[in-house]
């Protein structure tokens, strides 16, 4: 491991630095010689990677003879000597965890293992489940009897299951948590579904529910309505320490409220919408796919102003459905600018016409359904290119 050498001897003169703990049961290596700084001046006195600083030779086991020492160093000086010892080397530093037990001081090995034993950490801790909770309800079983899981500390998700055997007339349990004060509905999510409910009919099919009671003490399934038919419902809780990965559902109580628009092409380049007898008909009617956005062949073309301040529909007013929409270019050679709008788009400009101004040279885009419900006016001669698809 590598050390920084902190017992030494500097002599300018001889241009020797002795390491003092190193000696013939210990002989410094030249080849783990790292690095030799004189930290008072800032300059390297030797680097084992660069051969324009001085180099250096070992006698007697431990002097390091430099091949040269720059001026302004003295004996005193602070040096950082970098050295990559052995495990019978001298040793400066107490690594955390010692290569050689032979050297470690202060049974500080012997420490570090029986701390490393004792923090050991079993999966089994950390993931364990409480042993599953159960219960067999018939007809026979009390109004409000609950099955209760009485410890959740240290656990987020809980998971239900229900299973009937026999035949169940009726009967219904319900899903709750205790804060510790209080017991409050709890929402479940079914297995096989986004739905979300608090409590369930034992006249169904058989479910398994996963909730999120972090925080929560105590957790209960609770029967109410009593169950009739000859039936049993077997009842599960489980309790896991993940978290509980919920379906986030968005809904609105008051159907009136609950505001949509849904705009489709019936592929004729008209739009229908939720609001329209046709959207029933289009979706009884037709089969609903993913429009692919892309074309093989673009449609493209121009429209001139045939009269000053007569709006002129675009593509002379041929029917040109669109997928995603348009640019339309202003000619650069065009006299003033034209407005791009609806069938009734005017010439009028200072702010107070209806048209979108396109100066000449210029260009807009548009996510339109068909060509045909694009109009240009302007000055006579004035024209305007287009690229759809």
């Amino acid at each position: 491991m590598k050390q920084v050498v902190t017992n030494y001897s500097f002599s300018t003169s001889a241009k020797t630095v002795t390491l003092s703990d190193f000696n013939s049961s210990y002989p410094v290596d030249l080849k783990r010689l790292y690095l030799i700084t004189d930290v008072t001046i800032n300059t390297i006195l030797f680097n084992f990677a660069d051969s324009t600083v001085a180099s250096a030779t070992i006698s007697s086991n431990n002097v390091i003879t430099l091949s040269a020492v720059p001026g302004g160093a003295a004996n005193g000086d602070s040096l950082q000597i970098v050295y990559e010892a052995k495990s019978t080397d001298p040793i400066y530093e107490t690594p955390l965890l010692p290569s050689n037990a032979a050297q470690e001081t202060g049974g500080n090995l012997a420490t570090i293992a029986g701390a490393i034993s004792s923090a050991r950490l079993n999966v089994n801790d950390v993931f364990a489940q409480p042993v599953a909770s159960s219960a067999a309800w018939t007809s026979a079983t009390s109004n409000n009897t609950a099955l209760t899981v009485s410890s959740l500390s240290g656990y987020g998700t809980i998971i239900v299951s229900f299973v009937a055997s026999g035949t169940l007339t009726a009967g219904g349990v319900n899903f709750e948590a205790y804060d510790g004060t209080n017991w409050w509905p709890a929402p479940m999510q079914r297995g096989n579904t986004f739905t979300l409910e608090t409590t369930y009919t034992l006249t169904g099919a058989n479910q398994i529910w996963y909730g999120d009671i972090a925080g929560f003490q105590q957790y209960r399934v609770r029967l109410n309505p009593v169950i009739t038919g000859s039936g049993t419902a077997n009842i599960i809780i489980n309790a896991m320490a993940a978290d509980n990965v919920v379906n986030v559902i968005v809904g609105q109580a008051n159907a009136a409220k609950l505001l949509t628009t849904t705009w489709l092409n019936d592929g004729s380049g008209n739009a229908i919408n939720s609001t329209s007898s046709a959207l029933n008909t289009y979706l009884t009617n037709t089969s609903v796919g993913i429009t692919n956005p892309l074309v093989s062949t673009p449609q493209v073309g121009q429209s001139k102003i045939a009269g000053t301040g007569t709006a002129v529909q675009l593509n002379g007013g041929t029917s040109q459905v669109l997928t995603n929409g348009i640019i339309i270019s202003a000619s650069s050679a065009n006299v003033a600018s034209i407005s791009v709008g609806g069938s009734g788009v005017n010439n009028t400009t200072g702010g107070t016409g209806n048209g979108y101004l396109l100066p000449p040279g210029a260009s807009i885009s548009f996510a339109m359904v068909n060509t045909n419900d694009l109009y240009i006016n302007g000055t006579a001669g004035d024209y305007v290119s287009w690229a759809g698809s």
